[in-house]
Parts: structure tokens; C-alpha cells; sequence
């Protein structure tokens, strides 16, 4: 947590503490005893550095509460997955059967073969693909005011679910 504490330190001050924090190659998030911050690093369209930094303030008597929406990370569609081996299975099979015609129709049956491969095939791979696409889970902090609306929402991965425990310890105290 050194370089972090380190690239955040400038935006603190000097009675600041920080509580909890995450942060990856592009962006981080600290919870300190009085506020979040949140700071995201990248480049523009002609290739400039850019930061930004963002500060909420989460203590006070403006701030009511805090809503958590934890969402687990999506499964493997098994059902999908069936689906696009059997389309694989189907027109593999197909192709193999209709090579072993002979005779006037056997141009014809190769035909038909080479279509159910390809066809088979397309489809298995799109239903294979669509299967074990997934989302990551992901946590939702929501801040809430006094009047009851949001008045800030922060995004945290699946595994960073202590950085929003500490968003919510800081706003209970």
C-alpha cells in the first residue's frame, strides 16, 4: 500500500487517516475517516497524461446512510455450452455420414455434408462463445443524503468488498 499511500498522499490532509483502499494500474480508491477519493489515471486521444482526481466527503450531517449492492460474478451458461457442442456434434456427424454416400447422388451429399459442417460449426462456436462470456462481479456503494437521494455512487470490484465495509463503518461513526 506504500505507492498507493504515496500517489494519494498529495490530496490528503495533514489530519487525514486512511482506512481502507484498492487500486489497480489505472485507478484507485481510498477511504480515509472522513471522506473517498477516488483517483483515475490515462491518456486523452492525442496521447497526453491525464488524472483525475475526485474527493466525496462522507461524514457529516448531511449524509444519512450508505447502500452495498454486492453481485456475485455470472456462471459459465451450461446450457449453452450443451447447445453449441451438439450444433458442433450435429454437423460434424452429418458431414462424416454424407462422405460415405457413393453414386449419382454423392456430389449432392457432400454438398449437403460441407454445409452442415459449416453451419454446425458457426452455430457451436457462437452458442460455445455466448456460454463463457461472464461478467466479473462487481460491488455498488451508494451514498445517501439527508433528503434521501444518492449523491454519490462508487464502483468497486467483486473482491474489494472491505473498501466498501469501510465506506460504511466511516459513515456510521
Amino acid at each position: 500500500m506504500t505507492n498507493l499511500t504515496d500517489a494519494i498522499q498529495p490530496y490528503l490532509s495533514s489530519n487525514e487517516s486512511i482506512r481502507a483502499a484498492r487500486a489497480n494500474d489505472s485507478s484507485a480508491v481510498v477511504v480515509t475517516d472522513r471522506r473517498v477519493m477516488e483517483v483515475k489515471r490515462g491518456s486523452d486521444s492525442r496521447g497526453r497524461d491525464l488524472k483525475l482526481a475526485k474527493s466525496t466527503l462522507i461524514t457529516g450531517p448531511n449524509i444519512l446512510g450508505v447502500k452495498i449492492v454486492e453481485e456475485g460474478s455470472e456462471r459459465v451458461d451450461l446450457q449453452g455450452l450443451a447447445a453449441g457442442l451438439v450444433a458442433l456434434v450435429l454437423g460434424l456427424g452429418i458431414f462424416f455420414v454424407t462422405e460415405r454416400v457413393s453414386g449419382e447422388l454423392a456430389g449432392l451429399a457432400e454438398l449437403v455434408g460441407l454445409a452442415s459442417a459449416f453451419i454446425g460449426g458457426i452455430i457451436g462456436v457462437v452458442y460455445i462463445w455466448n456460454a463463457v462470456q461472464t461478467k466479473q462481479g462487481a460491488v455498488t456503494v451508494k451514498v445517501i443524503g439527508d433528503d434521501g437521494d444518492v449523491i454519490e455512487t462508487i464502483s468497486l470490484a467483486e473482491e474489494e468488498a472491505d473498501v466498501a465495509a469501510e465506506i460504511s463503518s466511516v459513515i456510521g461513526a
